[in-house]
């Protein structure tokens, strides 16, 4: 069994009607079989293909909130590090 190559290579038209295909279809079937994991992926990158702004809106905020999350960390051990340590 082969697989089909990836969406990236396709032109845009087939991309688009096979990330529609597999939102409509194939990530619910994985759903249903409870395979979640699969269906997070199958949704994931066909929703890259169907909303390519609103995906990288989704990106960049997902970085923003990972820098975030970074610096509070940092600050919290800093803070510690000062509070209790160097006492």
């Amino acid at each position: 069994m082969t697989l089909p190559p990836p969406l990236f290579h396709r032109p845009p038209a087939k991309q688009l009607a096979t990330a529609r295909e597999t939102m409509t279809i194939f990530a619910p079937l994985a759903h249903r079989l409870g395979m979640w994991q699969y269906k997070t992926e199958l949704s994931d990158l066909s929703f890259k293909y169907l909303f390519p702004k609103e995906f990288e809106a989704v990106q960049v905020r997902l970085l923003i909130l990972v820098i975030l999350y970074i610096l509070y960390l940092y600050t919290y051990i800093y803070i510690y590090m000062h509070i209790y340590i160097y006492e």
